[in-house]
């Protein structure tokens, strides 16, 4: 490296620092001045975002089985009821073992569960008829 050349990266290296030196003391300076305006402006941000979150959660879990378009499907797998009551499919192989919850034998070793069977047991019950977000 020449002495030219050693020269500009010397006063690269003085003006770099400088820069980064008024940077810091410019933040120390304004950032205490600002902070509360920040500090108002998350919290309000965040209160927004949570109410979106709830907002959000709460319809998703408010359909019921009233709320239903009326082409629902007239028979349900155990998984689909499973959703629909909020339960495991474990429950609802226990329900339907139990004799609470009719089954509907499509083939060997696949049944299915009639709509009305499902919606009366959660009334019956007092079941939720909301989906969950659990999968078996």
């Amino acid at each position: 490296m020449d002495f030219d050349e050693s020269r500009k990266a010397n006063a690269r290296s003085r003006l770099e620092k400088a820069a980064a030196s008024e940077l810091e003391a410019a933040v120390v300076r304004y950032g205490e001045v600002i902070r509360p305006l920040i500090e108002a402006i998350l919290d309000e941000k965040a209160e927004a975002l949570a109410a979106r979150y709830e907002q959000s959660l709460r319809r998703a879990f408010s359909v019921s089985a009233e709320d239903l378009p009326p082409s629902h499907p007239l028979l349900l797998s155990r998984a689909e009821v499973a959703r629909i009551l909020g339960c495991s499919t474990d429950t609802v192989d226990r329900l339907a073992a139990d004799g609470e919850l009719p089954r509907v034998q499509l083939s060997p070793g696949r049944v299915a569960h009639s709509w009305d069977d499902v919606k009366a047991i959660a009334h019956r019950n007092g079941r939720s008829m909301y989906p969950s977000s659990d999968e078996d």
